[in-house]
């Protein structure tokens, strides 16, 4: 049986080609086909209750072992949460990447109390911020 490749996949498949083997992750439902794959792919994912915490451990693993610390956050009350981690590893010259899971545009409505534009919050506290098309 032929499985489609998933967004999920892609990034495992890329985090796995830089030697990446380990995530932080504070991770909602949005998050669900990219956890499965790090699971599958053999990543080992140390689990959080706060997305601050979670970035700032991204930050000390990536100081004490030089490698690319992996945050997954979720974006509505998460990346507002993950400022304090993000600025403190932007200030430290960290190699951290904060991967923030949105819900879909087609499930918000313009009058909502979720803006999923996220990304400018960090836009001087990051190297790059982008939000990814779907």
């Amino acid at each position: 049986m032929h499985q489609s490749l998933t967004g999920g996949m892609v990034v495992s498949r890329a985090l796995a080609r830089y030697g990446i083997r380990t995530v932080f992750s504070l991770a909602g439902a949005s998050h669900t086909f990219l956890l499965e794959a790090l699971e599958r792919d053999g990543f080992r994912i140390i689990g959080h209750r706060h997305e601050s915490g979670c970035v700032s451990a991204a930050d000390g693993y990536a100081r004490v072992t030089g490698r690319l610390g992996v945050a997954l956050i979720i974006a509505d009350q998460g990346m507002p949460n993950a400022i304090n981690g993000i600025a403190t590893a932007f200030h430290a010259c960290s190699p951290v990447l904060v991967l923030v899971a949105r819900l879909p545009d087609s499930w918000t409505e313009a009058e909502s109390e979720y803006d999923n534009l996220k990304h400018p919050l960090v836009g001087s506290i990051s190297k790059w911020a982008c939000k990814a098309p779907r």
